[in-house]
């Protein structure tokens, strides 16, 4: 996990213009619990939570989950290395 701060501030560098670039997603309406895991802006997240589903994102980036709490108050958003959740 060493690659850990450089990671974080690389993303949080781009935050702003990713947010600008990413393209809208389809998908088919179902519902229950989703972990948008390594959401950045939320642009996922946000789309499932429109289809009603119960939605919480989580991103390592502190500069990501900015975006994302601006853009969506209305989902849950966490900060967490996704990597301490596998084994290697």
């Amino acid at each position: 996990m060493t690659d850990q701060p450089r990671t974080r501030a690389s993303y949080d560098r781009v935050a702003s213009e990713y947010t600008q670039r990413v393209g809208e997603l389809t998908a088919n309406s179902k519902t229950g619990v989703i972990g948008d895991l390594g959401g950045g802006p939320g642009h996922v997240g946000r789309y499932l939570h429109v289809l009603g589903m119960d939605v919480v994102g989580v991103d390592l980036s502190a500069g990501q989950l900015q975006q994302a709490r601006r853009l969506n108050p209305g989902i849950g958003f966490l900060q967490a290395d996704l990597r301490a959740a596998v084994h290697l």
